[in-house]
């Protein structure tokens, strides 16, 4: 397991592709689709900057209605009906091409896919 330190957060915001403000995250209700080693992770650095991550998605239906750090996953159905403009998904999957191809086809065009992260 990788144990991230402040100072370690602080880094991969400055090397982030996304501003280094995060004004794109907190404009938005965020979405993390990704329940996983990565999923938490990205949580974990959004909330030491002050950004709070509604729900979790993913496509495991083992997840789904089950929480993760207190926070609820939901599965991909529950998401497109909850879908809006105001909702911003970051994929939180390494090999997240076939979620970005999911979100596609849904017709949800505002998410940040884990390269850009």
């Amino acid at each position: 397991m990788v144990v991230l330190l402040r100072g370690d957060y602080e880094k991969m915001i400055r090397f982030s592709k996304i501003d280094d403000k995060l004004t794109t995250y907190k404009e938005h209700e965020v979405v993390l689709f990704g329940a996983g080693f990565w999923g938490r992770d990205i949580k974990k650095n959004l909330e030491f900057h002050g950004i709070k991550v509604s729900f979790f998605c993913d496509n495991n239906e083992k997840k789904w209605g089950s929480y993760m750090d207190g926070i609820e996953i939901l599965s991909p159905v529950q998401l497109r009906e909850r879908y809006s403009e105001e909702i911003l998904i970051q994929i939180s999957v390494a090999s997240g091409q076939d979620v970005e191809m999911q979100l596609r086809a849904w017709g949800m065009g505002t998410f940040i896919s884990f390269q850009e992260y």
